[in-house]
């Protein structure tokens, strides 16, 4: 019980905190809740909206995917086909299994 008194900083006692914040060991009343909600609002952090096509995109965004980029563009530019298909492929297959496993 001798623990409850003090706080973890060692400074406070439960009753001094319970003074600062307004509050009792029974906790708040009714009224008291409802005032806070007004004042403060609800206990909750919103969600940020991101669209699905940023998300998809975020997946070409790095310094990792900027460099098979850059690989896909060179291929592309001394016309090896073939490489520039293959990067570009895995680069979208990438894309496409990350978007799905974060379940979009």
């Amino acid at each position: 019980m001798e623990n409850l008194e003090k706080s973890k900083r060692g400074s406070s006692s439960v009753e001094d905190i319970l003074r600062k914040y307004s509050t009792s060991r029974e906790g708040l009343s009714s009224s008291e809740v409802e005032k806070r909600i007004k004042e403060h609002g609800y206990n909750e952090i919103s969600e940020k909206q991101v669209s699905p096509i940023v998300k998809f995109l975020g997946y070409f965004w790095g310094p990792i995917p900027w460099m098979i980029e850059v690989a896909a563009i060179l291929s592309a530019v001394i016309g090896h086909w073939a490489d520039f298909w293959i990067i570009f492929v895995l680069l979208m297959l990438n894309a496409v299994v990350g978007f799905w496993q974060a379940g979009v």
